[in-house]
């Protein structure tokens, strides 16, 4: 569990993250959404009671984590206050999120979106 997201893994291996989607710390792919859209679920929103926080978003707060994780079975996660790290049965460790100062482990500071296999990590 991380600061303003969760990740679980279910029987078959798939990873589940929902949350704040700030940084992309969640690995849910980009999907933008117009005015109308934005509108559209603001208005549902408030119809079942709901206040939610910026709906200016452009990734979903709840979904599978796939890109390339798809197919394969996640074994162990971990969430730090913005980003994400799992291991899948073949040993290799992919990470994601908010990437200031090195975090993610990819040997520069870039935020990743989605899943990226940290290299030179492997056989975990």
């Amino acid at each position: 569990m991380g600061k303003e997201h969760i990740a679980a893994i279910t029987d078959d291996g798939r990873l589940f993250t929902m949350g704040t989607m700030e940084d992309g710390k969640l690995g849910h792919p980009v999907i933008e959404q117009s005015d109308e859209q934005k509108a559209q679920e603001l208005a549902r929103y408030k119809k079942e009671g709901y206040k939610p926080g910026g709906l200016d978003r452009s990734q979903p707060a709840v979904g599978f984590v796939e890109g390339v994780l798809k197919g394969k079975k996640v074994v162990s996660v971990a969430c730090g206050d913005k980003h994400t790290v799992c291991v899948t049965d073949d040993g290799l460790v992919y990470s994601w999120g908010a990437g200031r100062m090195g975090a993610l482990g990819h040997q520069d500071s870039n935020s990743q979106a989605e899943p990226k296999q940290v290299e030179g990590l492997s056989n975990i």
